[in-house]
């Protein structure tokens, strides 16, 4: 083959490698944020067909002289699709596999004593583990072994009298845990809004999409009268490349009833017992209550925040 024509040839190559790439992020990113990862065999065939066609044109217009005719071009691009995106699908579950198997641990302060969630913590020897802190597991039954070896007498004396023990953070590890599923929310709305409008043929009730569980693993709803269920806590979001900063307002519910399939934007917002007012807030709703609601810092980012649900 001519050396022009096998330069060309790996420059075709190079393309359709960027295209397979995309393409398998891009509907494995969906059908997650979608949970429709049993559908991802139709979704990865119909994203190619859709691309396939302009594939097809920037072959023939900027990589003219390598095929013959259009129906060459085809082929060769179905032919090398077939060979490749099984390699870019098993990238894409390693990567993603390794990433959400990072282990999170509790550390404590060794100041005020406090044990914390801390998501960028994964073993004693871990770098980003400050000298204010130290390391205790991976678990919630790893705090009380290391409070029973670390704490001093007079706490053990109010631990014993049912008065103390260990100070847990709590909403440390539900912030965490809900960090992702309020993001995840907020792009499903944008998707919802976006179907809603477009597709006749969209699944869910409109302007709603397929709910999002805010339950989280260990922490279940009490049941006693005087049992708080209710958590505050702070976190980010990255919607459109923009970190957003919030606070939160998370109620317990029983099983089954964490689950939010809209978001509802109100200037203010306020609990059941009148206790906190959000400004600003965005509340997450089900088929009952709300589940949780979010407060942004002022207007202009609320308003960012609508315009970015809507912008599609």
């Amino acid at each position: 083959m001519d050396i022009n024509l096998q330069l060309k040839l790996g420059l075709v190559n190079q393309y359709l490698d960027g295209q397979i790439s995309g393409i398998v992020k891009e509907t494995f990113d969906d059908a997650i944020r979608n949970e429709a990862l049993n559908e991802i065999d139709q979704r990865l065939e119909s994203g190619f067909a859709i691309e396939k066609t302009k594939m097809l044109i920037t072959i023939q217009m900027a990589y003219s002289g390598v095929f013959y005719s259009t129906d060459d071009i085809d082929e060769y691009i179905d032919a090398y699709i077939k060979n490749n995106v099984e390699h870019e699908v098993q990238d894409y579950i390693q990567v993603h596999t390794e990433k959400n198997a990072q282990p999170y641990d509790w550390i404590r302060n060794k100041e005020t004593k406090e044990y914390i969630w801390d998501e960028d913590i994964s073993s004693p020897n871990d770098s980003d583990l400050s000298d204010t802190y130290e390391y205790v597991g991976k678990t919630f039954g790893d705090i009380r072994p290391h409070f029973n070896k670390n704490a001093s007498w007079m706490d053990k004396v109010r631990d014993f009298a049912k008065s103390g023990g260990p100070r847990i953070n709590i909403s440390s590890y539900i912030g965490a845990k809900l960090a992702p599923k309020i993001e995840n929310a907020f792009l499903r709305q944008k998707e919802a809004n976006r179907r809603t409008s477009s597709d006749p043929n969209y699944p869910y009730p409109n302007f709603t999409f397929s709910p999002v569980d805010f339950g989280i693993d260990a922490i279940t709803r009490r049941e006693s009268i005087v049992a708080s269920n209710e958590y505050e806590f702070k976190g980010t979001m990255d919607l459109g490349c923009r970190i957003i900063p919030y606070r939160a307002y998370f109620t317990v519910r029983n099983m089954g009833k964490n689950l939010a399939n809209t978001i509802e934007y109100q200037d203010t917002f306020v609990t059941g017992g009148g206790h906190q007012l959000y400004k600003n807030a965005f509340v997450f709703k089900g088929s009952t209550k709300g589940v949780i609601i979010i407060s942004v810092g002022n207007e202009q980012v609320a308003k960012y925040i609508k315009d970015f649900i809507w912008d599609f």
